[in-house]
């Protein structure tokens, strides 16, 4: 089942080959010891004397992680020399110790050479032991890594509540494990209630027809209870088969529940790598109807069902979070429409169906009656967009009928309505149908709960673009609430900004370069001001500073230049940098081109509260660049505190040895290179050193592709993953990297 949470940065999970293989069970006496943990994003895990011996756990030795800054899934992870077989004991136990609240979540991940599995416990004590358990029946005999994430979701600050112990790490026996199961489904034969994987609060059961009436006269019926947990609560079968979309698409299945009409009823489909849900909603209350919903245009890669009803509320375990259903069957049914391409600009009064939307990811566009009639949009009809699971990069598409012309209106605009916070970020992206280009711009929300205009500027673009992609509320997963949904309208081509001023290297802030020239993006803000620290090597008048304040974990701020970049003779760049941030604070380069050419350095800071020069190598780079981009405190969301604000000036080419900067004296850092990028079938990496191992993960931080390595050349093939920004992680033999990635 796919997993939903609040928005995550981007990490990864790094695997060392020195760590030593285990096997459970844990009892940390002897066998283990703090070498064999690999920790990440902030968790630190070490095997110590049990300072807290009593209750259920005497035993001398035990495990503790503390969790301080980094991410909200820190943790760590022990390697097995074995993949995990779930075929008769279908549980992990732990006892647990901390003075976290109750209710805190303790995330078990399984990883290894198949798509990860996890599953979450919740404590019910604070300040003593106690035992947890995670179930994980089905889960296929192919992961070998246990990750151990405490209090997932929030980031730790290294105080007691953030500190855990854990202890007896062990498979025990559970649920049975569930059979393999084919459709149709009538619950009379052939499947048990263990067949059901429950999740996040909901429990599947067969019982006898306590509604025998109308459409559904039955003796046997599975009846859902949503009791807390999480508001996507619900429970999977797993197929004997996978699901066989080529001319039968549509799904039905009857349905009985007192809850209110229009509760919404997600069905998802689900497969080794990928998955599709799609919502209906109810039409009675009190009585057997028959729900169904279309997956035409979908693959043939499913092999899972999963049931959510009422998704996007918590269950409270009454009967309106009580639902009975029976005949799950697949079956012939029309296609989908095919979207009819529409022309700007797009005001949704007449022309245009719900079934012109492209929906994808979880994100579900339609026409409808204004809801919210007020303010600067009266108008009668609008767009709706509504966020329902998937992932935060859900998307719906208008296709046009011509290419967009930016040339003179380089801009679009559009109002929107949302419930959403202010500053939800409201990506639109223009794409092509023939080539494949693609471009995108954010705005940010400005008010909640009423109508305002925004402004994305496509100036400088080719006439290529004949697709509009809807990205609204990006970087979260939609749950359907007020907050998931927007309403669209008058959407055209409009003049756009005056173009930015640009510069000339080298920028010393001093004259030519002011708070005008900077293109600031996804939650920093750069200004030119006097210098506050008129110290050590930078004496100079005015300077750069760039504050980072929420928005995203690659929020930072673009500089156009004059002249394309000739790194032919002078490679590196160089710059003058100030920060109270820590040292080892990543500082990322990115110079982009024409046509989406781009590339990336990153380095570190070596002091904190003092200038320094920090240089980045671009050797060998073609002479395609012209615009530099400044990326502070790379992979972490500012606060607009001293360690999210950063002084820069004298940004300058050089040979790299000019002894009147001192780069002469730098240690070396390394240079990792990844082309293309915008990929869509590989991506090839390139570094000094021997690379390791590359992983990408996506925008909640979970690991999507991993390859392992011996070459300083490496291609990784993408085919097959969802569009989307992603991360790369690359531990080469000297050091560890992050790229922002980008699949098409």
């Amino acid at each position: 089942m796919s997993k939903l949470s609040t928005l995550l940065a981007l990490t990864s999970l790094l695997t060392f080959s020195q760590v030593h293989s285990q096997t459970l069970p844990f009892d940390f006496e002897d066998s283990l010891s703090s070498s064999n943990f690999v920790d990440f994003s902030g968790g630190g895990a070490i095997v110590m004397a049990n300072p807290f011996s009593g209750g259920i756990n005497t035993s001398d030795s035990v495990a503790r992680i503390i969790r301080n800054g980094g991410q909200i899934w820190a943790g760590s992870k022990i390697i097995l020399s074995a993949n995990l077989d779930f075929s008769v004991l279908t549980k992990i136990s732990m006892k647990v110790y901390t003075t976290a609240p109750i209710g805190t979540v303790v995330k078990l991940k399984l990883e290894g050479s198949a798509p990860s599995v996890e599953a979450d416990a919740f404590t019910s004590t604070s300040g003593a032991w106690e035992t947890l358990e995670w179930i994980f029946a089905g889960t296929p005999n192919t992961l070998n890594e246990l990750v151990f994430m405490f209090d997932y979701g929030n980031i730790g600050n290294g105080s007691a509540s953030s500190t855990f112990y854990f202890d007896d790490v062990q498979q025990v026996p559970g649920p049975p494990a569930p059979q393999l199961i084919s459709l149709p489904i009538d619950f009379e034969s052939g499947i048990v209630s263990s067949d059901f994987l429950n999740f996040a609060g909901a429990g599947a059961i067969l019982i006898a027809n306590p509604q025998k009436q109308g459409i559904n006269t039955s003796n046997t019926v599975c009846e859902i209870i949503r009791n807390g947990g999480d508001l996507w609560a619900g429970a999977t079968l797993l197929l004997d088969s996978v699901l066989d979309l080529s001319n039968m698409w549509h799904f039905s299945t009857k349905v009985f529940t007192s809850a209110p009409v229009g509760t919404r009823m997600k069905l998802e489909l689900l497969g080794p790598t990928s998955s599709h849900s799609i919502d209906a909603f109810t039409s009675v209350s009190g009585a057997w109807e028959t729900i169904e919903w279309n997956f035409h245009g979908q693959p043939n890669t499913f092999n899972k069902m999963a049931f959510l009803f009422d998704f996007g509320h918590v269950g409270d375990g009454s009967a309106s979070s009580t639902f009975l259903f029976d005949d799950v069957q697949q079956f012939v049914g029309p296609p989908l429409p095919a979207p009819v391409p529409t022309s700007l600009p797009i005001d949704f009064e007449s022309g245009m169906l719900s079934s012109d939307f492209t929906n994808e990811f979880g994100a579900t566009g339609s026409v409808v009656a204004n809801p919210q009639v007020g303010g600067i949009n009266t108008s009668d009809t609008v767009g709706h967009i509504i966020k329902s699971g998937g992932h935060g990069y859900a998307r719906t598409k208008l296709i046009l009928t011509n290419n967009m012309d930016f040339s003179t209106l380089s801009s679009i605009s559009m109002k929107v309505y949302s419930d959403a916070p202010v500053g939800s970020i409201l990506k639109l992206k223009v794409e092509s149908t023939t080539s494949g280009a693609a471009n995108e711009r954010d705005a940010y929300s400005t008010v909640s709960g009423d109508w305002a205009t925004y402004t994305w500027d496509f100036a400088g673009d080719p006439p290529v673009y004949n697709v509009l992609t809807f990205m609204m509320g990006f970087g979260v997963i939609g749950d359907a609430s007020p907050t998931s949904t927007f309403l669209i309208d008058d959407i055209e081509q409009v003049a756009g900004l005056p173009p930015l001023p640009k510069a000339s290297l080298p920028i010393n802030f001093e004259n030519g370069v002011s708070t005008a020239s900077f293109l600031d993006f996804d939650g920093a803000g750069s200004t030119v001001i006097s210098n506050p620290e008129k110290n050590g090597i930078n004496p100079s008048d005015s300077v750069g500073k760039m504050v980072r304040n929420g928005g995203q974990i690659w929020a930072g701020s673009k500089l156009y230049l004059d002249t394309t970049l000739d790194f032919s003779s002078f490679p590196y760049l160089t710059m003058k940098v100030f920060t109270q941030a820590p040292i080892g604070t990543t500082a990322k380069l990115k110079l982009e081109g024409t046509a989406g050419a781009e590339t990336e350095v990153d380095v570190v800071t070596t002091v904190s509260g003092e200038w320094e020069t920090l240089k980045w190598d671009f050797s060998g780079e073609p002479s395609i660049y012209q615009d530099i981009v400044f990326m502070f405190d790379y992979g972490a969301i500012g606060d607009s505190s001293s360690a999210s604000t950063f002084l820069f000036d004298d940004v300058e080419q050089t040979d790299g040895t000019s002894s009147n900067t001192g780069l002469d004296l730098m240690p070396h850092l390394e240079v990792i290179k990844s082309f293309p990028n915008p990929a869509t079938e590989f991506i090839n990496f390139a570094a000094e050193s021997t690379i390791e191992s590359i992983s990408l993960f996506d925008v909640l931080g979970n690991e999507v592709l991993s390859q392992g390595s011996n070459s300083n050349e490496v291609r990784m093939d993408v085919i097959g993953i969802a569009s989307g920004v992603y991360t790369a992680q690359i531990t080469t033999s000297k050091s560890h990297h992050r790229l922002k990635i980008v699949i098409e």
